[in-house]
């Protein structure tokens, strides 16, 4: 018989190393259906669908809020949003009052990519939650509101 010298995993780590297992499942499954999902908005990079998110979230919204809430430079953002504007899906809007602060905001087109993409994400998200009975819907969410809470 084999003997360990190493020490038994905790029961928390073994249920952390398995729901990191689930969580990459969740973003393999993610990717696949982002990738054909964004070909069809005429292949949007993620990073350009996350940038148009933050501003469809917050709209009107300053160019360092969209970095931070994009966890992205703001010189990052910048090149982000000259592309989209480019597309005509995004535009900047600049402070009467200061014309040196810049508000990102979407156009019409950008506002229905935007919505497609929220339509996109309710029916992957139904899909996934009709997989559960009603009660089990109900504790799901009330776990996933306790930890994202706790992160917010």
């Amino acid at each position: 018989m084999k003997t360990s010298t190493q020490p038994k995993q905790s029961s928390l780590e073994q249920r952390a190393e398995e729901l990191a297992r689930y969580l990459i499942v969740l973003r393999n499954m993610q990717d696949k259906t982002s990738s054909a999902f964004l070909g069809s908005l005429g292949g949007l990079s993620m990073q350009e669908l996350n940038i148009l998110n933050v501003i469809g979230d917050h709209e009107p919204c300053i160019m360092s809020d969209i970095a931070k809430a994009s966890s992205l430079s703001l010189s990052s953002v910048t090149v982000i949003m000259d592309k989209l504007v480019k597309a005509k899906l995004a535009k900047r809007i600049r402070n009467e009052d200061d014309r040196r602060v810049v508000h990102g905001g979407l156009t019409e087109e950008g506002r229905k990519v935007y919505q497609v993409q929220i339509k996109h994400m309710h029916d992957i998200l139904s899909k996934m939650l009709n997989l559960l009975t009603v009660d089990e819907q109900e504790s799901f969410l009330k776990i996933f509101q306790k930890i994202t809470r706790a992160w917010a």
